[in-house]
C-alpha cells in the first residue's frame, strides 16, 4: 500500500466509527516531543543515536471505557551517526508515520494511566548523509539507497490528566522497533531502526 491508500483506509474507519457515535466516542489529540533513534545494521556496525522533534495529530476511538484504538499522522525523524577514521557520517532520515495502536487505560477520578501497542507505517520524505572531517562538510542525497516505506512496532505507556469534562493533558513514552529493512538493493546487509520518544499534548472530545 502507498501513503494515499493508508490515509483512505483510516478515513473510512473514522467515518464509519463516528457514524455510530451512540456506541463510540472519539478524541482528537495534538502531540509533540523529542525522539532518540538509532539503527541495527547486519553485518554489525557501530552507530550512535540522533535526536530530533516529533509532532503530529491523533484520533482515539473509544469502544468501551478502558479500550480504544488510536491512529494519526506524525512527523518522525530517524537516523544515526558513525565514524570512519577522521570522517563523521550523520545519516538523517525523515518520515511521515501512521500508527494503528490498541490502548488500554484505567480511568480514575482525575487521571487515566494507559498502555498501548501496535504497528506503525512510515513513508520516507528525505534521506541525507552529512559527511564531515571537522573542516569541510558535504551533504549527500541517499534517497536511492533507502526504501520508500518502513513498518515498525510501537509500544509504550502514558497518562491523561483531565482538566475539564471535554479535554485532557497527556504525557507518554514509547519504544519503537523496526520490522523491515530500510536499505534498498543491498543483498546480505540489513538496517532496521529502533528508538525511544517522549511526547506530550492535549486531547479534546469530539
Amino acid at each position: 500500500m502507498n501513503f494515499k491508500q493508508y490515509l483512505l483506509i483510516i478515513t473510512l474507519i473514522f467515518s464509519a466509527c463516528t457514524a455510530s457515535h451512540a456506541q463510540l466516542s472519539a478524541k482528537l489529540g495534538i502531540e509533540g516531543g523529542i525522539s532518540a533513534s538509532n539503527v541495527n545494521i547486519t553485518p554489525a556496525a557501530t552507530t550512535d543515536p540522533v535526536t530530533g522533534p516529533v509532532f503530529g495529530a491523533s484520533v482515539d476511538l473509544n469502544f468501551i471505557n478502558i479500550l480504544s484504538v488510536s491512529t494519526g499522522v506524525f512527523y518522525v525523524p530517524k537516523g544515526y551517526t558513525s565514524k570512519n577514521q577522521n570522517i563523521t557520517f550523520n545519516t538523517k532520515l525523515n518520515y511521515i508515520e501512521i500508527p494503528l495502536l490498541v490502548k488500554v487505560g484505567i480511568p480514575l477520578i482525575l487521571i487515566k494511566p494507559y498502555v498501548f501497542a501496535g504497528p506503525t507505517f512510515g513513508f520516507n520524505l528525505s534521506a541525507e548523509e552529512v559527511q564531515s572531517n571537522g573542516q569541510q562538510t558535504t551533504n549527500v542525497d541517499i534517497s536511492n539507497k533507502i526504501e520508500s516505506s518502513e513498518t515498525c512496532i510501537l509500544m509504550g505507556a502514558g497518562v491523561d490528566v483531565n482538566f475539564s469534562k471535554k479535554s485532557a493533558f497527556f504525557v507518554q513514552a514509547a519504544f519503537s522497533v523496526g520490522l523491515s529493512n530500510m536499505l534498498k538493493n543491498t543483498p546480505g546487509v540489513t538496517m532496521k531502526s529502533y528508538g525511544i520518544r517522549v511526547t506530550g499534548g492535549l486531547r479534546f472530545n469530539l
